[in-house]
């Protein structure tokens, strides 16, 4: 079939067309333009802001200011520079919550009405900020007199946000819709959303408010600026506003192209051979002869023109990969007579390959029969680029999500199982179990003084050691069993398919003995060690999941709490001691936040001449009523490495204070000793922290006495305390070593540590006057404590006996009941000069009497 070749007949008027489209694509720039104007500066044109400055204080607002007088406490707040916006602080703690609040009064005549911030959605604060606090409490008080008629406790609804903080110059931006009501003013209301909700209609003042947990001192407040913004109108009405006008210029388009469309269509018959040639496809046709045709985009495209070869001449053009299947679906198209399409890569004129799309359309006579065959050649390069960028996206996308996946459920540092992953294991086992009467075994492994390692080594290390011992953790269990990492310094493995309790502790040891081997960190030499406990599920359905985890868990802390390190199995008593522990570091807990430590002072005193030498501070907890409780109840948190830490920070901070005030009443009191835990000085900076608090509050070193037990000496960090000891020392602190005589190697202590006095344990001191033996050897400690030029103090004396026993052996200092009981530190002054008036001779007759 032979294409007819038709000239354009008719003319066009390409003058008026070219006009025509030159003022549509005008007026789409013109548009264009102004939507992207409107866009940029739809923030400009419809926001509205309110701004209050220094300037306008006693016009627009009244400044005011307050401490924190009312409820007992000592902090002060004044104006800076003239500045209604400019406040400083004085923060003082002499109440348990100090703080100072700085405000704006909008109602300055007290007409009832404020500021309406409805239509405002932020405040925006330019301030100076000088001191140590984190972030201030922002309030909004709003009037309404129906806030008391719904029970509120006044008609000022408080709204409260917190704002972060620190030193510096700052633009602080916050939202409305942080706020909420206090909920110390919707107590006793009735629960309506008029009281429960922020409401910002009627704010008379708005007040800056020091946070709960400042710390002492001073704080500065300077606010340059005060702005609160909000929208005119919202971007959807806006944006509405723009898809409005595109509308109504899409449709003038429209229908302006509608009328070309007629016009073309009319003279679309007789331009039918330019059309066939302009046309962006590659058009064929082939006769029943097999001549073939083609259109002039064919030599556009492959810079050919076909002759009678034509057929090899494309086979050249087609892409060597793609040749063979192009060939044979041509062939099988013929064949059947019926449309077929095909895809493949030619060399155009360009040479580099490129996709198109064969479509062919067979011509039958008016029998039905294919007398020719024609169709087009479409250039599909673009769109096959496109679909393989699309694939390539897809299996990215399926990659990206399986990496999800692993992360979510994996620790990336050691990639081991996570926690998550861990319980749905564990979960899945125990389900397990019920059906077919498989046995479980649990270990939970605990890292002992990781913490220790990062303080000291740093994180770098703490990383590397983790990794290593996940390493070994795997390498030291079964095929089959499953590790995870659970916590910072946790680890877990489900041991399923165990015989028996013996299984369970062979791979429980020897997990505890292969974490213990030694390995090279940089330039140290490390000896890790680790606490394993174990439990076991023996019958299907006998224990849950969160049963089986928290026998695991009583094991693991039953042997921490005994000597680190090793493996313990679960037994029934365990959980009982957990429940206490957990009791224990909770109240631990509560006392640090509540500031309930306190302590009280046992004087020691002189045996020869009757006068206190000195006094020991002794811990106590400050009961909500006032009276003192024994810290019995939180002998765990003594054992735990932050806990003990904090508490023992707790205390010196009291005493040195205490003792503070005695050196500026002018008191003799010899000096005060303080008990340091063995946990303290894991951090390897014990003696640099007392020194800093002696430092600060201007106590003389010799004033103070670190107390400490044999314990220190033989737990994880001995090199620490010998440092920590030295320093103290050296900085004119005295050592003594308490329940002395109690422990192994006493002896060596002394020689290897900087001691000066030793005291004698009360359980020897108990029995001194009832067992020769105890006496003997009593006599021996304080004989070889003065042939080394160490004092002695004998604790718990209760009888004139036991006293003149001790005087007779030479003992310089006694403490105990008999002496004296622990008092407060105002009681303190009273101790020393009851003691001052006796003399020597009165001490054991005045006891006596």
């Amino acid at each position: 079939m032979q294409l007819a070749v038709v000239r354009h007949a008719g003319t066009c008027d390409l003058s008026s067309s070219w006009r025509r489209n030159s003022t549509v694509e005008l007026m789409v720039v013109v548009a264009a333009l102004l939507t992207g104007l409107a866009s940029y500066y739809r923030d400009t044109l419809t926001q509205r802001e309110q701004v209050f400055g220094p300037e306008d204080n006693g016009t627009a607002y009244a400044s005011f200011q307050y401490g924190d007088e009312t409820n007992d406490g000592s902090s002060t707040v004044a104006v800076t520079g003239g500045n209604g916006l400019a406040w400083t602080c004085d923060l003082r703690m002499t109440y348990q919550y100090g703080y100072c609040g700085f405000g704006l009064i909008f109602d300055q005549y007290h007409t009832g009405r404020g500021l309406d911030l409805t239509r405002f959605d932020s405040a925006i604060f330019t301030l100076d900020y000088e001191g140590s606090g984190e972030s201030l409490r922002l309030v909004f008080k709003d009037k309404s007199p129906r806030y008391v008629e719904l029970g509120a406790p006044d008609d000022e609804k408080v709204n409260q946000a917190s704002i972060a903080i620190s030193p510096g110059r700052h633009t602080v931006k916050i939202d409305l819709n942080q706020f909420s009501v206090a909920e110390w003013w919707k107590e006793g209301a009735q629960p309506t959303d008029e009281l429960t909700r922020t409401r910002f209609d009627n704010v008379t003042s708005m007040e800056f408010i020091t946070a709960a947990d400042s710390e002492e001192g001073q704080q500065s407040l300077q606010i340059d600026k005060i702005a609160f913004t909000g929208q005119t109108m919202s971007a959807e009405t806006w944006y509405s506003g723009v898809a409005v006008v595109w509308l109504l210029l899409i449709g003038a388009i429209l229908f302006v192209r509608r009328g070309e469309n007629r016009k073309w269509q009319r003279q679309l018959v007789e331009s039918m051979q330019t059309t066939f040639d302009t046309i962006p496809h590659m058009v064929w046709s082939l006769d029943a002869n097999g001549k073939a045709s083609f259109n002039r985009r064919w030599k556009e495209f492959t810079g050919k023109n076909f002759g009678p070869s034509y057929w090899r001449e494309l086979q050249q053009l087609v892409h060597p990969e793609d040749l063979r299947s192009a060939i044979k679906q041509w062939n099988a198209g013929i064949r059947l007579g019926a449309e077929f399409n095909i895809e493949f890569r030619i060399s155009p004129c360009s040479g580099h390959h490129r996709w198109v799309l064969a479509r062919a359309v067979p011509f039958r006579n008016d029998e039905g029969k294919v007398t020719g065959w024609y169709g087009t050649c479409t250039d599909i390069d673009d769109r096959v680029i496109a679909q393989q960028a699309l694939h390539a996206s897809i299996e990215k996308e399926r990659r990206r999500s399986k990496q999800l996946k692993w992360t979510s459920e994996h620790d990336p540092l050691t990639r081991l199982p996570n926690r998550r992953a861990f319980e749905a294991k564990l979960d899945n086992i125990i389900l397990d179990t019920v059906d077919n009467e498989n046995t479980i075994g649990l270990l939970l492994v605990d890292l002992d003084y990781f913490k220790h390692t990062n303080d000291t080594m740093g994180h770098a290390a703490g990383d590397r050691l983790l990794r290593e011992l996940a390493a070994r953790l795997k390498q030291s269990v079964r095929r089959q069993d499953f590790v995870a990492r659970i916590g910072g310094d946790e680890f877990a493995v489900i041991l399923p398919g165990l015989r028996n309790d013996a299984d369970l502790v062979a791979i429980g040891s020897g997990v505890a003995a292969t974490i213990q081997l030694a390995l090279n960190i940089g330039d140290h030499v490390v000896r890790p060690s680790a606490s394993v406990g174990g439990a076991a599920c023996w019958r299907g359905g006998e224990l849950e999941a969160g049963e089986l985890l928290m026998r695991a868990d009583a094991a693991l802390y039953d042997l921490k709490r005994s000597a680190r390190g090793g493996f313990r199995m679960f037994e029934s008593y365990m959980l009982d001691d957990v429940k206490k522990a957990a009791f224990q570091l909770a109240r631990a807990r509560e006392a640090i936040v509540d500031c309930s430590i306190t302590a009280v002072y046992q004087p020691k005193v002189s045996i020869e001449g009757g006068a206190v030498a000195g006094f020991e501070a002794l811990l106590r907890l400050r009961r909500p009523d006032g009276t003192l409780g024994l810290p019995d109840t939180l002998a765990e948190a003594f054992n735990d490495y932050e806990l003990a830490t904090k508490i023992g920070e707790a205390m010196q901070v009291r005493v040195i204070r205490d003792v503070r005030g005695w050196l500026d009443a002018g008191l003799a009191f010899g000096h005060v000793s303080i008990n340091a835990a063995p946990a303290e000085f894991l951090r390897n900076d014990y003696a640099e922290r007392l020194l800093d608090v002696l430092d600060r509050n201007g106590v003389p070193p010799s004033c103070i006495e670190v107390e400490v037990t044999e314990h220190v000496f033989v737990e994880l960090g001995r090199e620490y305390v010998a440092r920590a000891l030295d320093r103290l020392k050296s900085a004119g602190v005295a050592i003594s070593l308490d329940d002395f005589g109690t422990g192994h190697s006493s002896l060596s202590y002394i020689r290897d540590f900087p001691v000066d006095l030793i005291k004698i344990d009360r359980s020897y001191t108990k029995l001194i006057s009832q067992d020769d033996e105890i006496a003997a050897l009593v006599m021996g400690l304080v004989h070889l404590a003065r042939s080394l030029g160490l004092k002695v103090v004998a604790e718990g004396v209760e009888t004139t006996q036991q006293l003149e026993l001790l005087r007779a052996m030479g003992c310089h200092l006694a403490q105990g009941h008999l002496l004296g009981h622990p008092v407060e530190s105002q009681q303190v002054p009273t101790c020393v000069a009851e003691r001052a008036t006796l003399v020597p001779n009165q001490l054991f007759s005045s006891q006596a009497a």
